[in-house]
């Protein structure tokens, strides 16, 4: 934890890590509770909402995940792929940038 390589994951691997996390809580859910999966499918829209916010057609990736939510029986991988779809692959590959470590402080004046 404290010695690690900083991370490389990008946008596409956190979907992809998602999409599989997202889609077993789904199952489950279909299972034991099926009147509570369009719920749960919406909420678990709620972490990746915001993740393009800034980016180039991000506000067109937020509403392709709004309209697929409106479809009836769309599964969680058909809503983040379809939503990816619109973004750049140099943005949705994109690692992130590291802040410099070091801080300044400015004296009063």
């Amino acid at each position: 934890m404290y010695h690690e390589q900083p991370s490389t994951l990008t946008r596409h691997h956190v979907l992809t890590q998602y999409i599989r996390y997202a889609e077993e809580e789904m199952a489950h859910e279909l299972i034991h509770h099926p009147t509570r999966a369009p719920r749960l499918r919406r909420t678990l829209m709620r972490p990746i909402f915001q993740l393009f916010a800034g980016e180039k057609l991000g506000g067109k990736y937020r509403a392709l995940i709004e309209a697929k939510l409106k479809e009836e029986g769309t599964s969680v991988t058909d809503i983040i792929q379809s939503a990816t779809s619109v973004i750049a692959p140099e943005i949705l590959h994109a690692t992130p940038i590291v802040p410099n470590t070091t801080t300044t402080i400015l004296s009063p004046q």
